[in-house]
């Protein structure tokens, strides 16, 4: 069942820098978006279930969610948003 999630961040202050690392397992680059638009940084993605195939002889438990999901951050005013970077 999809559902929607949050990847948790850490957020650094550097001297120079601010640096976000969104917690976000098995995701491909392809699938992240990261966008900045009137001071506000946007994480978005989509992370897709991983097909699974029961057989009557097992129980399956998840813990893993799946589904699209995005984060917002209100930059500080001094920020470069021209110099936002992904990785």
């Amino acid at each position: 069942m999809p559902t929607t999630n949050y990847p948790d961040v850490d957020i650094i202050e550097e001297k120079d820098a601010f640096r976000i690392r969104a917690d976000m397992p098995g995701m491909e680059k392809n699938d992240i978006k990261v966008e900045v638009e009137n001071g506000v940084l946007s994480i978005s993605g989509e992370k897709k279930a991983e097909k699974m195939e029961k057989d009557k002889n097992h129980y399956y438990h998840f813990e893993r969610s799946y589904g699209a999901f995005n984060r917002t951050f209100r930059l500080p005013e001094n920020v470069m948003t021209d110099h936002v970077d992904a990785k």
